[in-house]
């Protein structure tokens, strides 16, 4: 499962007693793919 969070938001979340216990792990945005050839214009 992937989820973007602003910062109030999670701190929302993470208090909320359904959440105790799971496990969080920030990861770094990954880059789109590239095209293959350049843009169209």
């Amino acid at each position: 499962m992937t989820t973007r969070f602003k910062p109030e938001t999670y701190a929302l979340f993470a208090k909320h007693p359904a959440c105790a216990g799971i496990q969080v792990e920030a990861i770094a945005p990954s880059q789109p793919p590239q095209r293959k050839f350049g843009p169209r214009g």
